[in-house]
């Protein structure tokens, strides 16, 4: 979830992205109803599962990590998305990663358990915020001057209890044709204990539907609709590209930031020369 400038949103905004939404709803509703079925009683399982953790007793981060880990790939089935991954996915450390949409959230956990880093608005987002509070996120405020003092203890938090950290250095979701600059700031608690980096680059194609409107989420849209789209969409596949983790000790946050962000350009490119969609 991005941590900073975006300007997607829970709900609001009317005119095209509702208007939208409806004709792709009206021209697949059989796949929409069937899938809407599939989601919310997805939802319904997992909140219980949760439910039944905490019941049990303290749930541990490494806990969460596994529950987000298991519901995501169920959820991402339900949603017909198949996810391919090329390289070894980190286990602890720092994975960074380019972004593009909410999916990319459950896309990575499917991989690995891990644990991430969001804007503290989605916290308030009705039934989501919920979902992601209990994977044990933990939340930026953007308006905080002393927020890298508070991160740098949770960040070690979440690494001394042997779990991985994900984040967004961008900052906000773009539609994929460009990587934005990395903020370096969010880097520097791994420069300080020494914590590895490994540069994670996403990408989805699909088949009846627009990957820039029915799965990106940027720009100004708004999460329900974009969501009605979605269920509409045939078939997804996400790639997940990993490259070589980076050591950081010692390291300058700005040069490191330059380094990894040079390093999902590199498997942007990677990724085009070796098209993994061309059986989609």
């Amino acid at each position: 979830v991005d941590v900073k400038g975006s300007h997607c949103t829970w709900s609001g905004g009317a005119g095209k992205v509702p208007s939208e939404s409806m004709k792709a709803v009206c021209r697949h509703p059989i796949r929409f109803v069937i899938r809407l079925v599939r989601f919310t009683t997805l939802l319904l399982s997992a909140g219980w599962d949760a439910y039944q953790m905490k019941k049990r007793g303290n749930v541990s981060l490494t806990d969460r990590g596994r529950w987000l880990s298991r519901w995501s790939q169920r959820g991402l089935q339900s949603m017909k998305i198949e996810v391919v991954s090329t390289g070894t996915p980190p286990t602890q450390g720092l994975w960074v990663s380019n972004h593009l949409s909410y999916l990319d959230v459950m896309v990575l956990a499917s991989v690995s358990p891990t644990t991430f880093l969001s804007k503290a608005e989605v916290k308030r987002w009705p039934i989501v915020g919920w979902f992601v509070d209990f994977a044990g996120t933990l939340y930026i405020r953007r308006e905080s001057k002393r927020e890298l003092v508070r991160l740098q203890t949770a960040f070690t938090e979440v690494w001394d209890q042997g779990s991985l950290l994900t984040l967004f250095p961008e900052g906000t979701t773009t539609n994929g044709e460009e990587c934005l600059p990395f903020h370096p700031s969010l880097l520097q608690p791994a420069c300080q204990q020494g914590q590895s980096v490994t540069p994670v680059h996403l990408r989805y194609e699909c088949r009846g539907g627009d990957v820039s409107e029915d799965i990106h989420f940027w720009r100004d849209m708004t999460f329900l609709p974009h969501l009605m789209r979605l269920l509409c969409v045939a078939n997804i596949r996400a790639e997940v590209r990993m490259g070589i983790p980076r050591e950081t000790r010692g390291q300058d946050r700005k040069k490191l930031a330059a380094t990894l962000h040079q390093d999902v350009e590199s498997l942007k490119q990677e990724a085009t020369r070796n098209d993994a969609f061309r059986s989609l």
